[in-house]
């Protein structure tokens, strides 16, 4: 997924959409998001200097000042209109552990465009969410209305974390693909699949470490 732009309304309240893009595709995905949510994703869009940082400016330095790396975030559900997501987060210097963060999907983007990673939605997620056609971005730049648009390039996703990633995929991950990461690895993924309660992936997990006699 990449941002293609946020429709922003300092009139109209609360009305400011962020709109996704899937890579490879034309579908565009709206997400309804809070004022200070929007104007902070608008901050980075503008490459606004600010004079003192904002609470996504904040987490952002605390990540970098405590050695810890964000690798991307997941979109990984859509219930009731609302996304959920997760970032993940491992230590700079070790990658194979990594960390699910649950967080409101505005905080996710804006924290991502701050630390240029990618944004990851499930096949679940592209599939059930509505989308923004010509004519509806047409109206988000109308009347009252500020269309800001995203002009830098998607951040690409790290292939070392697709495992992970995937974790709120669905059936991304492939039985073979197992076979290549560590013993560790495979206890922290399995963790994290049943906490995202992604039981397939559990599963093919599971018989991966019971080849190798790991409990």
């Amino acid at each position: 997924m990449y941002l293609v732009g946020i429709s922003y309304s300092r009139k109209i309240k609360p009305f400011n959409v962020m709109v996704m893009g899937e890579m490879g595709s034309a579908k565009r995905i709206p997400i309804v998001i809070g004022d200070s949510e929007a104007l902070s994703i608008v901050n980075v869009l503008t490459h606004a200097r600010l004079s003192r940082p904002n609470t996504h400016d904040l987490m952002s330095n605390i990540l970098d000042i405590c050695g810890l790396k964000l690798r991307n975030v997941v979109i990984y559900k859509m219930e009731n209109d609302i996304f959920y997501s997760r970032l993940i987060i491992s230590k700079s210097n070790e990658s194979d552990k990594v960390m699910l963060v649950e967080t409101r999907t505005s905080d996710a983007v804006a924290l991502a465009l701050r630390q240029n990673v990618p944004i990851v939605a499930t096949k679940d997620v592209i599939d059930a969410a509505p989308e923004v056609t010509d004519d509806d971005l047409q109206n988000l730049k109308s009347g009252d209305r500020d269309m800001i648009m995203n002009t830098d390039k998607p951040a690409e996703l790290d292939q070392k974390f697709l495992d992970f990633t995937a974790v709120g995929r669905g059936s991304a991950v492939k039985e073979n693909s197992l076979g290549g990461l560590s013993d560790e690895k495979l206890r922290d993924m399995i963790e994290s699949a049943i906490k995202a309660e992604n039981y397939e992936l559990a599963s093919k997990v599971k018989q991966e470490m019971d080849k190798r006699g790991l409990s």
